[in-house]
């Protein structure tokens, strides 16, 4: 293997979702999918921080317009940030949800936080304690 390439999220409401990964983590989409034809049509996002280069990890938004959505909890997605408090600010200004307020896990070196987006994906937020710590 030579690198991990994306996560795929099943989605319902596409652009809300490209907006809010774009807004609050700061991805662009890089490409777009769509297939109109049979059991796995699909309209789908491939989204990617900006200026990691091609081998980093991307994020696909993937509506399927023929298959249900799995329900909500069944991957958890994980980011590290710069500034873990801001980044659940930011998720709750774009209609997502606090699961777990920010936390310290000395015993990883990190501060961590559960928030949803708003189809209620999990989102694992990270923060390396010695960052400054949140308030």
């Amino acid at each position: 293997m030579t690198h991990f390439a994306h996560t795929k999220l099943n989605v319902i409401d596409l652009p809300l979702l490209e907006t809010f990964y774009s807004n609050v983590f700061g991805f662009n989409a890089v490409a777009r999918t769509q297939i109109n034809e049979g059991e796995y049509a699909l309209d789908e996002v491939i989204l990617a921080l900006p200026n990691l280069g091609a081998a980093q990890c991307q994020l696909h938004l993937v509506h399927y317009h023929h298959r249900p959505v799995p329900t909500p909890g069944e991957a958890v997605i994980g980011f590290m940030v710069e500034d873990i408090v801001t980044s659940v600010a930011r998720v709750e200004a774009a209609n997502g949800k606090t699961m777990l307020a920010p936390f310290a896990v000395p015993e990883h070196g990190l501060h961590i936080a559960f928030v949803q987006d708003p189809e209620g994906h999990t989102i694992e937020l990270l923060q390396h304690l010695s960052a400054a710590a949140p308030q």
